[in-house]
């Protein structure tokens, strides 16, 4: 029984391993073969939402995104989401403000106003409270969420509180394979650097 509890668990770490290999060659190849021509989000998203859009139609064309902990994001106006260089990494809204899509921006450290960025530490508690003080339809057309660390909390009270946005979008960590189940603790924190 011993022998084989140590055969299954390094043939799961081999698993793990190869599996992870695989992940980050596909997806190399993926954006290889998908590279999208004056994206501004990270990689494709802006191609994928464009496309998500044109066949669920827009309602009410309001946007919302948290997460972003680049600091250039306090200097911008909205002349610079006209532009078709990305901000910083790339913003998942930056294509739909720049088309006229009413937009509202949260990050826990940041604060510019002049392009709707409020700053609010989101949690599983409180998202719905601040959604209403902003004026967040419950049926937004679409939501990003980028935290880096309480995602799937916030994804939850967000749901939980009824708020049904027609398009979510929640970014993971793809350092991890998808078979192992990774959360953060509920309460956020700033990231040390």
């Amino acid at each position: 029984s011993s022998s084989s509890s140590s055969s299954s668990s390094s043939v799961m770490k081999q698993s793990c391993s190869s599996f992870y290999g695989q992940a980050r060659k596909n997806k190399q190849e993926y954006l290889n073969e998908n590279q999208c021509n004056g994206c501004t989000s990270q990689y494709n998203q802006d191609e994928i939402i464009r496309k998500i859009f044109h066949i669920i139609g827009e309602t009410n064309r309001h946007c919302v995104e948290f997460g972003f902990g680049y600091s250039e994001v306090t200097k911008l106006t909205m002349q610079d989401f006209q532009s078709k260089n990305k901000i910083s990494s790339g913003m998942n809204t930056h294509a739909l403000i720049a088309s006229g899509w009413k937009h509202t921006l949260f990050d826990a450290e940041l604060e510019n106003l002049d392009i709707n960025l409020h700053k609010r530490t989101l949690t599983d508690e409180n998202i719905a409270s601040v959604f209403q003080d902003v004026g967040i339809p419950k049926d937004a057309d679409y939501v990003s969420i980028d935290i880096d660390s309480v995602d799937v909390w916030v994804l939850r009270g967000l749901l939980e509180s009824g708020y049904r946005p027609r398009l979510i979008s929640v970014e993971y960590n793809s350092n991890f394979p998808p078979d192992m189940l990774i959360s953060c603790e509920r309460e956020w924190a700033p990231w040390v650097r």
